[in-house]
């Protein structure tokens, strides 16, 4: 790894605190595997590494967590979601274990998992923003998806392209126990949104990426301008 950063956070109180979620979840999509990642990675000594080498405070409860408790004893398809009782339940709670950290003003790393997660990851962060400084988060999306299908326009069903969708209210739903949760204060603005790699966008996600003038940069663009610039270009996009 590299050195210990030298500057402070501009926005977190307690920079050099790292708060570790391990999220042992694969539920958003029907391949198992992904839910391993979390204790693979940690087993390999990550965690130590950001300890030993980068200088962080590393917060975490020793868990892996897989949720077992939250699973649905029956789980029908709604909407043409697949799973969308126990997704709902997992980044629920994920999202509360994340806000816990962000709060303080920490930096807070989710181990994955597959990207239905990030319903939590973000929606945790934002609500924490929003308390600690008054403002909307702006999200960096860097994937070769956009995963910001609807339950609608999504042809396979799998929660884990859908995240963005529910993220920025673009997809709702109002029961409380399949995202309803989400609230004002959990989302994001479209306007706040960029995406960095993009080799693969479903048909209605290029639609809605369109129809709302989300920004994309393809992997044309990254092999074209490199990655770094496209970083300062929408930094600097972002302050005009």
């Amino acid at each position: 790894m590299t050195s210990p950063p030298t500057i402070q956070p501009k926005f977190l109180y307690n920079g050099n605190d790292l708060g570790v979620v391990a999220v042992g979840f694969s539920g958003g999509q029907c391949k198992a595997g992904v839910d391993a990642a979390p204790s693979a990675l940690i087993s390999s000594g990550l965690l130590t590494q950001l300890h030993d080498d980068l200088g962080y405070n590393i917060i975490h409860d020793n868990t892996v967590h897989s949720y077992s408790e939250l699973m649905p004893k029956s789980d029908p398809d709604y909407r043409g979601m697949k799973r969308p009782l126990a997704v709902s339940a997992v980044t629920q709670q994920l999202s509360e274990q994340v806000y816990e950290h962000a709060k303080y003003g920490r930096c807070v790393l989710t181990l994955g998992g597959d990207h239905s997660i990030a319903i939590g990851t973000i929606s945790g962060t934002a609500k924490a923003i929003r308390e600690r400084l008054g403002r909307e988060m702006a999200v960096i999306w860097v994937d070769a998806h956009c995963d910001i299908n609807t339950p609608e326009t999504s042809e396979s069903g799998n929660i884990h392209g859908m995240p963005v969708a529910f993220l920025t209210g673009l997809a709702e739903e109002k029961r409380d126990d399949i995202f309803g949760w989400l609230k004002d204060n959990h989302k994001i603005s479209v306007k706040k949104l960029v995406y960095i790699g993009i080799r693969d966008a479903d048909r209605g996600e290029k639609k809605m990426l369109k129809e709302h003038g989300i920004k994309a940069f393809s992997m044309h663009d990254v092999d074209k301008y490199g990655d770094h610039w496209l970083l300062l270009i929408e930094v600097h996009a972002d302050q005009d």
